[in-house]
């Protein structure tokens, strides 16, 4: 059985196989294992400014912008709407669904693998 997070890591490196070094090294890739149960790709993409991160995410591909935060690096939609909301700080990071009646944990807590 392949899993989703697979694939979105194979479609990417798919795409970064004709860049040169460089724009690869501006690529990172990493997997957290979230609230337990649940494993998250994150490709964040530090090239690019704003820096993005694209996740998959119930089953969605999902790109993300960093946006302004106190503390740690906070990603979300520059729609400015209903959408989602990666934080990270350190090894760990959350995941939100920002909607009309205020944030909604997805994912509290993920741990870098």
């Amino acid at each position: 059985m392949r899993r989703p997070a697979g694939r979105l890591g194979a479609c990417l490196a798919a795409c970064l196989i004709g860049l040169p070094v460089q724009a690869q090294e501006s690529v990172l890739r990493t997997r957290y294992l979230c609230d337990g149960r649940a494993e998250v790709e994150a490709i964040y993409i530090n090239d690019s400014d704003p820096q993005r991160v694209a996740l998959l995410v119930e089953g969605k591909l999902v790109l993300l912008e960093q946006g302004r935060a106190a503390s740690g690096v906070r990603y979300e939609a520059g729609s400015g709407g209903p959408a989602y909301q990666w934080w990270t700080k350190g090894d760990e990071a959350s995941l939100s669904w920002l909607g009309e009646g205020g944030p909604r944990p997805v994912y509290e807590t993920c741990i870098e693998e």
